[in-house]
């Protein structure tokens, strides 16, 4: 093996190769960062845009009924009939305990944003404005027995937020999730998070006997619209898009 002596320019050489060498590392794993990042993105973009559908043809569903029967109602009218009072159907308790949960959500990131329009992301401890802030369950809203509970709802910014949702990458949900459980020990207590814990695993074990009811719900409703109202007089950057009160109050119960 042929030695090569050092010189002021192999110095220099040598150093410059292993800068190309990094850079090139560096550039090659910043690339399949942001063709992981896209991907991700895209699939948050088709899901959220599932979402806007469903919702849109939800709203169009509901206004053609509507429209149907102020056209019957016309059409009696125009022939000398009597009109029909339509009633609205009572409220099912999947439908009160969605509105519930909408309350509960908007009440967690009032919750977690001072009046400077910041909070915390329960997740990355990163400080975040109100906009870039988003709402997340530890456990899933799908357990009933606890989704309700505010130590489960929290605020979080939306980076940790994609990476939670539910197509997304198993792996760094679960350390995500992890970070979650321990800021949440930190933000509440040890026993808190563990009574929630205890239950989540009644809850499984019997989802009849352990899910939320519809007495607990009628009870608990105008609990949270009180709150969403004191905690939105404390946040004057707040715009509300809903006003809670009205609905539940134009509700059929």
């Amino acid at each position: 093996m042929i030695k090569i002596k050092k010189t002021e320019d192999t110095i220099k050489a040598k150093w410059a190769k292993k800068f190309m060498d990094l850079k090139n590392r560096t550039e090659r794993n910043n690339k399949i960062n942001i063709i992981n990042l896209r991907s991700k993105m895209d699939k948050f973009m088709d899901y959220k845009i599932l979402k806007i559908n469903k919702k849109k043809d939800a709203y169009l569903k509901k206004k053609e009924e509507e429209y149907r029967k102020k056209m019957l109602n016309e059409i009696r009218e125009f022939k000398g009939n009597k009109i029909v009072v339509y009633k609205d159907k009572k409220w099912t308790r999947n439908k009160k305990l969605q509105f519930a949960l909408a309350i509960a959500q908007e009440n967690s990131k009032l919750r977690d944003t001072n009046p400077d329009w910041n909070g915390i992301c329960i997740s990355c401890n990163r400080l975040c404005s109100w906009k870039e802030l988003a709402w997340w369950h530890l456990y899933s809203r799908m357990f009933q027995g606890i989704c309700l509970f505010k130590i489960n709802i929290n605020a979080q910014c939306r980076n940790c937020n994609y990476t939670t949702w539910p197509k997304g990458s198993t792996l760094e949900k679960e350390i995500t999730n992890k970070v979650y459980r321990i800021n949440l020990i930190k933000k509440y207590s040890k026993e808190q998070v563990e009574e929630m814990e205890e239950h989540l695993q009644k809850y499984i074990s019997n989802p009849k006997k352990y899910s939320v009811t519809e007495i607990y719900l009628n009870e608990y409703i105008p609990e949270l619209i009180e709150e969403n109202e004191k905690l939105r007089a404390t946040k004057n950057f707040y715009k509300p898009s809903k006003n809670w009160r009205r609905i539940y109050e134009a509700a059929n119960f």
